[in-house]
């Protein structure tokens, strides 16, 4: 007799060019968090897991399952019933209702799952993350943090969009018990919400080249900087050890390249003045 595999549903949002040549979306769109994608292949190695990928996709007009090996995939449509794109702005459903039809999907598919663990990636992302609280003390859970809401934008006035990030982002830090990080940062941020958390260490999925050779041509930077222009990316860390490297290479040279907020960018050039690296 077969021994039962251990179920594990990963509730997150991706993309790659793979899925998209089975789902075919009404419009094709840019691979992202490939860090699940590469997750995916390490995970078909373990015949002892059965995975269940739950995740919103962009486009689709209706609900997609498809198996792969022991990976079972489960795409729902998180926007414009029938058509798959998102609410516009002037009218923002899906935050009107709370998110109520993407809990009712991932509701659907748990209950028919009925896994042994979830594992939800991405507190920040309330479009489907809002969707595990109905969950807690039914099955177990564990939260990995890929960055917080709270320190992405400068604080000030927000609107509802904002506003409902924000409070399922610190009704989940505050509700769940088990949390996946990988930095001190991290559990320092999620201590401040629910101080009896319990953490777990792990690395985020990524290819490491084997080799890196110095390049044959003259650079004009020596570190570059290539991401979303906020706290929780490190960019105000990056400045500090700047300042730091500064003392032994006096010419050191890195460039900051990512969209940034006005009011953001106002605070990283007095940082930037501090520091004496401007």
């Amino acid at each position: 007799m077969d021994q039962r595999k251990f179920k594990v549903v990963w509730l997150c949002h991706f993309t790659n060019d793979h899925i998209q040549n089975i789902i075919r979306p009404r419009k094709r769109i840019q691979e992202f968090a490939p860090w699940i994608t590469l997750g995916i292949e390490e995970v078909k190695k373990r015949n002892e897991l059965e995975l269940h990928i739950i995740s919103p996709h962009r486009w689709i007009g209706k609900n997609i399952e498809f198996i792969d090996k022991n990976i079972y995939y489960h795409f729902f449509n998180p926007g414009i019933p029938y058509y798959g794109r998102h609410w516009p702005r002037f009218f923002r459903f899906d935050i009107y209702t709370n998110f109520k039809s993407n809990k009712r999907n991932v509701n659907k598919y748990i209950n028919k799952i009925k896994p042994d663990l979830i594992h939800l990636h991405g507190l920040e992302n309330a479009y489907y993350s809002s969707t595990v609280l109905q969950f807690i003390g039914k099955y177990p859970i564990i939260g990995t943090i890929q960055g917080f809401t709270n320190l992405s934008l400068p604080k000030g006035k927000f609107g509802k969009d904002r506003k409902t990030k924000n409070l399922i982002e610190n009704t989940i830090l505050m509700s769940l018990k088990n949390f996946g990080i990988r930095t001190e940062a991290m559990k320092e941020e999620i201590i401040k919400s629910n101080p009896k958390a319990i953490f777990y260490w792990h690395e985020t999925f990524m290819n490491i080249p084997k080799e890196i050779k110095e390049p044959e041509i003259k650079k004009k930077y020596d570190i570059i900087f290539f991401a979303k222009v906020t706290k929780d990316k490190g960019v105000e860390d990056l400045i500090k050890i700047t300042s730091i490297l500064k003392e032994t290479f006096p010419i050191i040279k890195i460039a900051i390249i990512g969209n940034v907020s006005k009011i953001y960018f106002k605070e990283i050039e007095k940082l930037l003045i501090n520091f004496k690296c401007h």
